[in-house]
């Protein structure tokens, strides 16, 4: 299995004061020595790859409209990256945490289109993340040893039935959970079960971060830079 940092920036480092999810926020992470950053992909409109993590461009743009329905060249003029410009990028973290932002299962698309991309680029080593266990399953058929993160951060779905639906559909490698759940004592039992590595996420202070590392989690998904900390 890959192994991957212990630190991750979460959309890049933007408390700069540049955009989450920019070439700007990549870059930045990169020089503040982040070897990996954690990103978000979806499709445009032509069904290219992007890098965004809202489904809609309201929050940042105050625009009322779905990446999905905005054009490529709509995008570009927002600063949003096409995602093939990161894989080929060496000033971006050599690893990168790609998550797949989609909320229907019919996720083929997105999936043959992230992969796509990766087989044409060979300097980055890539995680695949999701909420989505159908998009994981997509994964796992067209590229098989590309390794794999189930994202948790519901309560009820992970102490539930379902959950297990999920981790058969996705055969992840990794969890990538959101630390209230390891600070809860029934879903940390349930999580430790699945004897899985474990990445949490957010998290933003130096004594949590290294809390969650000397019991065991593989890494950290972060917003503020606490490598130098850790």
């Amino acid at each position: 299995m890959s192994s991957f940092p212990r630190w991750q920036l979460h959309r890049g480092y933007w408390k700069s004061g540049v955009r989450e999810n920019t070439m700007q926020s990549f870059i930045a992470a990169k020089r503040l020595g982040a070897e990996m950053v954690e990103l978000d992909v979806q499709l445009s409109k032509n069904k290219v790859p992007v890098v965004f993590h809202d489904l809609n461009l309201k929050r940042l743009f105050h625009i009322d409209q779905k990446v999905s329905q905005t054009s490529l060249e709509d995008l570009k003029t927002l600063n949003v990256p096409l995602l093939s410009q990161v894989l080929q990028s060496d000033e971006v973290p050599p690893y990168l945490n790609v998550e797949l932002k989609i909320k229907t299962f019919f996720c083929y698309g997105l999936v043959r289109a992230v992969i796509s991309e990766l087989r044409k680029q060979k300097k980055k080593k890539i995680l695949i993340s999701s909420f989505n266990p159908i998009c994981l399953l997509w994964v796992k058929l067209l590229e098989p040893k590309l390794p794999r993160a189930l994202i948790i951060h519901d309560r009820t779905l992970l102490m539930g039935f379902m959950f297990k639906i999920y981790k058969f559909l996705s055969s992840p490698q990794y969890l990538n959970v959101n630390y209230k759940l390891i600070d809860e004592e029934l879903p940390r039992a349930r999580i430790i079960d699945q004897k899985l590595p474990v990445m949490v996420w957010t998290v933003n202070e130096s004594d949590k971060a290294r809390f969650y590392l000397e019991r065991g989690a593989v890494s950290i998904i972060s917003d503020e830079l606490l490598k130098s900390n850790l």
